[in-house]
């Protein structure tokens, strides 16, 4: 009897112990959990306020200043193209067709185009093709897309140009279509245009604004003035007013 009370102590204990252990694995799991939880939370909290201002864009304002660059671009190529003549626009390359990635701003281009007869093809080409670190490797690229579209009347360049100081020996000495260009670093403006418009090949930049949006329309109601609240045509006429 004795020895039968010890075995039944002894059983008591080991299962007292076993479930001890598994119930400090349970709470130090669910320690872990709480604090990946708790972690996740405080970093969505962070992305919330720190997020691209683009995020946090009303809609109405997206479409009207896509359509907006969309139209002025059309505008600005029929400008300087030839009667039915063909404009290509450059771009990143994107497995998301710029039709599915930028619809308001592709079908108001396409539109404007279409009022004077004129094509459009896109070109793809390498994201950051020209910045590689390597001016070498950089000339060769900017000057292969020049040279494989010297049939173009325009070039759309929604991507940035590589900087006049590293392009200006890149460029072939003639064949060159018109270019326009649109400014997206929004770094270095004046350094890195200006010598295309002193060269006479650039023909147009749409850039950011330098004077304060509160020499626009304050409420806009059109894609012109949704586009005049974000942007600025440049020529040469007017380069000097590039940002620095």
């Amino acid at each position: 009897m004795v020895v039968g009370k010890v075995r039944a102590g002894t059983t008591i204990s080991i299962q007292g112990t076993i479930f001890t252990n598994c119930r400090e694995i349970v709470n130090r799991q669910l320690t872990v959990v709480l604090c990946c939880l708790a972690l996740l939370i405080a970093l969505g909290a962070i992305w919330v306020q720190l997020r691209p201002a683009v995020d946090r864009i009303p809609r109405a304002e997206t479409v009207g200043t896509q359509t907006g660059l969309g139209r002025v671009l059309g505008e600005e190529a029929a400008k300087v193209a030839t009667a039915q003549g063909r404009v290509v626009v450059i771009i990143p390359s994107n497995p998301v067709p710029i039709k599915q990635r930028l619809p308001e701003l592709w079908n108001a281009l396409e539109d404007e185009l279409k009022k004077h007869n004129l094509s459009l093809t896109v070109v793809e080409c390498p994201l950051n093709a020209w910045e590689t670190g390597s001016l070498q490797d950089d000339r060769a690229a900017f000057n292969q897309v020049l040279e494989q579209n010297a049939g173009a009347d325009v070039l759309i360049f929604l991507t940035d140009l590589l900087e006049w100081g590293r392009a200006q020996e890149a460029l072939p000495q003639q064949g060159i279509p018109k270019i326009i260009a649109v400014d997206n670093l929004k770094q270095r403006t004046k350094i890195r245009y200006s010598g295309f418009f002193n060269r006479g090949v650039l023909v147009a930049l749409i850039g950011a604004r330098s004077e304060p949006r509160s020499a626009v329309t304050a409420k806009p109601q059109t894609p012109r003035e949704w586009f005049d609240l974000h942007y600025r045509v440049y020529t040469a006429a007017d380069s000097e007013a590039l940002p620095e």
